[in-house]
């Protein structure tokens, strides 16, 4: 069973503007650190475009399966029958 309690970092894919000479910087900046069970409920709370710019980097140790979480791993994990409701 996966450790919703386990520490997490939320995290958000965002483009950074463009200055002459330079190119597009795209990538995940990190936002902060909360257990896995929160960072799923905030990414959820978010309107679908923007929750899908979410991930969360979870420690291997919480049984995830994986160390990076995108947009539609969150949504599996939020309708698991064992992750725990508000």
């Amino acid at each position: 069973m996966p450790n919703y309690e386990a520490i997490a970092d939320l995290h958000r894919l965002e483009v950074r503007p463009i200055r002459f000479g330079e190119k597009n910087s795209l990538g995940p900046r990190y936002l902060r650190s909360l257990p896995i069970k929160e960072c799923v409920n905030q990414v959820m709370s978010k309107r679908p475009p923007d929750a899908h710019t979410y991930s969360i980097t979870v420690p291997l140790e919480a049984g995830f399966g994986k160390d990076v979480l995108n947009y539609w791993d969150i949504e599996a994990i939020s309708q698991r029958p064992d992750f725990p409701r508000a």
